[in-house]
């Protein structure tokens, strides 16, 4: 459940709008703008300047910490502004090699880093098409789960309740409104 929590939280940590994107951990909440259309790095992705610098600052402990500690990653996304970061490049192999499970999202397009891990026998592939996210979500949870338990757990459905952003919802035992959509297989 603590992974899930974490992937879906993740999801929501690139915060992006036509000005830029800041990137935030999971595990401290530390923030910081990873591109801008006032920054005037050496790097560039379109119409943004990248801050790899600041985004390693944020990122690296973080992942290092959490390698060292054995703990599952996940990571949003692997694209074209974090693989600026040499730092980061290394961090997802190391972590691809290590005991560590890792949950992330990576863009589509070619690029040789990608291209790499794409290929690696361990690493499993799932296409991400819109109104497909919280089932694959929900799938990519309970394999590592039960990896990391040595069980194989299926997801039959989706917990939903009427909160968009996870700071509106209660407290965890608190009294709420909730709803378990059963996937079609299931359903009788």
């Amino acid at each position: 459940r603590d992974l899930h929590r974490l992937i879906r939280r993740q999801r929501q940590m690139c915060i992006r709008d036509r000005n830029g994107c800041a990137v935030r951990t999971l595990r401290t909440g530390r923030t910081a703008v990873l591109a801008s259309r006032t920054i005037r790095p050496a790097h560039r992705v379109g119409r943004y300047g990248v801050d790899v610098a600041a985004f390693e600052r944020c990122v690296t402990a973080e992942v290092e910490e959490a390698l060292e500690e054995g703990r599952p990653l996940a990571m949003d996304e692997i694209g074209g502004m974090e693989l600026l970061s040499e730092k980061f490049r290394a961090l997802v192999e190391r972590a691809l090699d290590s005991e560590s499970h890792l949950v992330a999202t990576i863009h589509a397009r070619r690029h040789p880093f990608t291209d790499r891990l794409k290929e690696r026998s361990d690493v499993r592939i799932v296409r991400v098409r819109r109104g497909d996210a919280d089932r694959l979500l929900a799938e990519a949870t309970l394999s590592v789960a039960g990896e990391v338990m040595g069980l194989t757990l299926l997801p039959v459905g989706v917990f939903r309740t009427p909160f968009r952003d996870p700071t509106e919802a209660p407290r965890q035992g608190a009294e709420t409104e909730g709803w378990i959509d059963i996937h079609q297989e299931y359903a009788e």
